[in-house]
């Protein structure tokens, strides 16, 4: 199965977020498998994981919805139904 841009997206920045997660628990000595850290303020990882983290939501939104209308456009053409743009920009079924 191919990897769509929106998941090659979300790959990536689960890996970011992962990534800037070690590095922060690393620099406060923190062990990394902990489910509840407060880092000092002194990490200069904490702000660019909170980014990182933001993004992270963000291409998880992304890809589901881009997956919902994968879905939605696979159940349209396996009843037979072609995709039809009209003459003003919309998109429908026939």
């Amino acid at each position: 199965m191919k990897t769509t841009k929106s998941q090659q997206k979300l790959i990536a920045a689960q890996s970011q977020v992962k990534l800037l997660w070690n590095c922060a628990c690393d620099y406060d000595a923190i062990d990394r498998e902990s489910k509840f850290v407060v880092f000092s303020t002194a990490n200069p990882f904490t702000t660019e994981y909170n980014n990182a983290v933001i993004a992270l939501r963000e291409a998880t939104v992304n890809e589901r919805k881009n997956a919902a209308r994968r879905a939605k456009h696979d159940a349209y053409k396996s009843c037979g139904l072609t995709r039809v743009v009209g003459a003003l920009g919309g998109v429908y079924y026939e």
